[in-house]
């Protein structure tokens, strides 16, 4: 991975020459890995675009614009868009409408990007080799931006996206993030996604990886995560409340998981501090499904 690293570098400074790219940065660690190795390569040739699209787990807007501002001293150009994503969102109930939705919307903010910015002539991609038949190029080749295409890491799986990341000296808590789709947390929200609900499920996820951590069991774990069920009317309260599901996936060979054993301590502080400290929640429940396949 080290050859493959100096050898992109070259390569990527070879293809580029003095032109510039840009790079719509999100909190995945493939579009870390790549802003990295691109800056390394061609340095402020890189444009780098942050945007907020309000989707994000807790802290991770921060937490990826700092990495990369402050260890690797990008110029990076942060978009404020949250309020736009919800517009879109507003009243879709169905996945594949909601990650419709988003990438409609992220499509629309990178061509007003690029049309302001004439001097940019490639887009990198942060695409990767199990992505290179998937139907789902956001910009078609990006001929839709009216750029050359650039995909460095269009040879490599994730996991080896994360050793050259190591390489590339990232930090191990950038590598080691829980893999989250373009929709962000809107996909774990059942039914309508809105401010509020999102919100719910941002500080439910953000309790459920704090006691993760704390019991040291991200190791342990392939996957975990919170997911936000459709409210229920608390006729007490006289109000809308939200029930949380919890998931946490255990690796039982290259193609089966299982639910995690979790100590029951463990799942009765997180299911305590979610219904404690998070507004409007109602239940907190523990998937204890057997066979998982759509998360494998």
């Amino acid at each position: 991975m080290k050859n493959f690293m100096e050898e992109s570098i070259a390569e990527i400074r070879e293809t580029i020459r003095e032109e510039k790219v840009i790079l719509s940065i999100n909190e995945d660690i493939k579009s870390i890995v790549l802003a990295v190795l691109l800056h390394k390569a061609i340095g402020d040739q890189l444009v780098g675009l942050f945007i907020n699209n309000g989707l994000l787990r807790k802290s991770e807007p921060e937490e990826t614009t700092n990495v990369l501002s402050q260890r690797f001293n990008m110029n990076i150009t942060t978009l404020d868009e949250q309020a736009s994503f919800f517009e879109n969102l507003n009243e879709i109930e169905i996945d594949e409408e909601k990650e419709l939705a988003v990438e409609n919307q992220l499509v629309n903010i990178v061509q007003r990007e690029v049309s302001q910015l004439k001097t940019i002539k490639w887009y990198a991609s942060n695409a990767l080799y199990g992505d290179k038949d998937d139907a789902k190029d956001l910009f078609h080749q990006s001929s839709m931006l009216g750029l050359k295409e650039l995909k460095p890491l269009c040879w490599l799986y994730r996991q080896e996206v994360e050793e050259l990341g190591r390489h590339l000296r990232v930090p191990d808590y950038i590598l080691g993030k829980q893999p989250i789709t373009l929709v962000g947390l809107a996909g774990k929200v059942k039914g309508k996604v809105t401010e509020e609900r999102i919100h719910v499920l941002r500080e439910s996820e953000a309790i459920l990886r704090f006691e993760v951590f704390q019991a040291g069991l991200e190791y342990q774990l392939e996957q975990f995560y919170t997911v936000l069920l459709q409210p229920e009317w608390d006729f007490s309260g006289e109000q809308w409340t939200y029930p949380i599901l919890v998931k946490m996936i255990e690796k039982i060979n290259s193609t089966q998981m299982m639910r995690a054993k979790i100590p029951d301590n463990v799942l009765d502080r997180i299911a305590r501090r979610i219904g404690n400290e998070v507004p409007k929640v109602s239940n907190v429940y523990y998937d204890i499904t057997v066979d998982p396949a759509v998360d494998s």
